[in-house]
C-alpha cells in the first residue's frame, strides 16, 4: 500500500470518528421559552379554559345571588377582576394547568392539585387570559354573562369568547419547531397550598408578607439561635477579657503602690486599661 493510500485511510478513519461528535455538539441545546414567546402557541387553549371557568363561576355566582335581577352585574365584574390572579379563589384554576410537551403541538393539561405559579409555563398562562380579557373587555365580558348570552353552555361561551368576542382561536395554531424545556408540574401539599391562598389574600388587601413552611420555620428557627449562641459566646469572651485586663491592673497596684496606700490611706490612679480608686484601713 502507498503512503497516499495510508493517508487517505487514516483521513477517512478521523472523518468517521468526528462526525458524530461534530453532530452532537452543534445539535441545538433546549431553550426554556418566555411567556411572550411561549403564548402563541397555547393561547387557543387557554383561553378555552378562561372562557369555562368564566361561565362555571359566573352561573354559580348568579345563582347564589338570587338570579340576574337579584344579582345585578356588579358581582360579575368583580369576577372579571380577578379571574386571571393566580392564587385567588376566582384564578385557582390557573394553578391547576400545565403546558405539556417539548415541540411541535403544544398542550394544555389539567393537573391535580395547584402549583405555585413562579416558571414561565404558569406565566403565560396568565399572560394569555390577561390578553383575552383586555381584547374582549372586562364589561363586554360581564354583559354577555349577566344577560345570558353565549351562555347555554360552558363550551358555548369559551367558543364565543375566543372566535367572536377576541381572535384568539381564530386561525391555525402553530407548532413549535426547536424543542424548548419543559417546565415540570410540581403540586404543592395542602398546608403549603393554603398558606400561599392567604399569602395572596393578604396582599389584596395591601398586607405585605412571606410564608413559609414547617420547614422553613424550622430551620430560620435554628439558624436564630445559632446567631444567638455565637452573640452571647463573643460577647462573654469579652467580659472575660475585660476582667483579665481589671484584675491584672489591681494585682499591679496592689504591689506597686503598697507603700503609698499604707502611707496615705487612699490611692488613685489611672493606666490605659482601668482607672480605680482604693481605699484601705489601718488596724487598731
Amino acid at each position: 500500500m502507498s503512503r497516499a493510500q495510508v493517508l487517505l485511510l487514516l483521513g477517512l478513519l478521523a472523518l468517521s470518528i468526528l462526525t458524530p461528535a461534530l453532530a452532537e455538539k452543534t445539535k441545538k441545546k433546549k431553550t426554556s421559552l418566555t411567556a411572550s414567546k411561549l403564548s402563541k402557541y397555547v393561547q387557543c387553549e387557554v383561553c378555552q379554559a378562561l372562557g369555562t371557568n368564566l361561565y362555571e363561576q359566573g352561573m354559580n355566582l348568579i345563582k347564589d345571588k338570587g338570579g340576574r335581577k337579584k344579582a345585578g352585574e356588579e358581582p360579575v365584574l368583580e369576577l372579571l377582576e380577578d379571574i386571571c390572579s393566580e392564587g385567588t379563589p376566582q384564578g385557582e384554576w390557573i394553578n391547576t394547568l400545565d403546558i405539556v410537551g417539548t415541540k411541535g403541538a403544544l398542550k394544555l393539561e389539567l393537573q391535580d392539585g395547584f402549583r405555585e405559579c413562579k416558571d414561565n409555563e404558569c406565566k403565560t398562562i396568565v399572560k394569555v387570559c390577561e390578553d383575552v380579557k383586555t381584547e374582549a373587555g372586562e364589561s363586554d365580558i360581564a354583559e354577555k354573562l349577566y344577560r345570558g348570552h353565549y351562555t347555554s353552555s360552558a363550551e358555548t361561551f369559551a367558543d364565543a369568547l375566543c372566535t367572536k368576542m377576541t381572535e384568539t382561536c381564530k386561525g391555525t395554531t402553530p407548532e413549535l419547531k426547536n424543542a424548548r424545556i419543559d417546565d415540570p408540574f410540581t403540586a404543592l401539599d395542602k398546608q403549603e397550598w393554603d398558606a400561599l391562598k392567604l399569602q395572596k389574600s393578604m396582599g389584596s388587601m395591601g398586607i405585605k408578607g412571606q410564608m413559609y413552611n414547617r420547614d422553613s420555620m424550622k430551620d430560620m428557627l435554628q439558624d436564630q439561635v445559632d446567631d444567638a449562641k455565637e452573640s452571647m459566646f463573643e460577647e462573654m469572651k469579652k467580659q472575660k477579657e475585660e476582667q483579665q485586663k481589671e484584675d491584672a491592673g489591681f494585682m499591679w497596684y496592689t504591689h506597686q503602690e503598697l507603700q503609698s496606700w499604707a502611707r496615705n490611706g487612699t490611692c488613685s490612679q489611672t493606666t490605659g486599661v482601668q482607672s480605680r480608686s482604693f481605699q484601705t484601713y489601718s488596724a487598731t
